[in-house]
């Protein structure tokens, strides 16, 4: 890859595995809440700011499963891009509905913008299934 040190040369595959599993597990802790044991809790506090309890445990199953492939880097891109898109909504529920400022609000949710969309431009990498499945579409 042009432009990298030569002390990391070769190593990309795994800056991007990094990036997959620490996306990954954070939307699996950030999901399950809202499909698992808490549901009732947290769907209670979101519709009290106006959000469908449906929408509430959709995002949840959404964020549990784009995790879950993330870290096995399954379909990486089409789900790196949905991970993004779905930040870029949950910046304007903070935001707009629940009038919280960056700080303390919605700086974890541009963060995940920002991976899901670097993961959507450069791919999985050598270390993930899409690397042995999608050749073989």
């Amino acid at each position: 890859m042009a432009g990298s040190y030569l002390l990391i040369q070769g190593l990309q595959d795994y800056g991007l595995l990094v990036l997959r599993v620490t996306l990954g597990f954070a939307l699996i802790v950030h999901g399950y809440p809202k499909v698992g044991s808490r549901r009732n809790a947290i769907m209670d506090v979101m519709r009290t700011r106006g959000i469908p309890g449906p929408v509430t445990s959709l995002v949840g199953y959404f964020q549990f499963i784009a995790g879950i492939l993330l870290i096995f880097g399954a379909g990486t891109q089409i789900v790196a891009l949905l991970v993004a898109i779905e930040a870029i909504g949950a910046v304007n529920m903070y935001s707009r509905i629940m009038g919280k400022s960056y700080a303390y609000g919605y700086e974890r949710d541009i963060a995940y913008f920002a991976i899901g969309l670097a993961l959507f431009f450069v791919g999985a990498g050598a270390i993930s299934l899409d690397h042995y499945l999608i050749p073989l579409l």
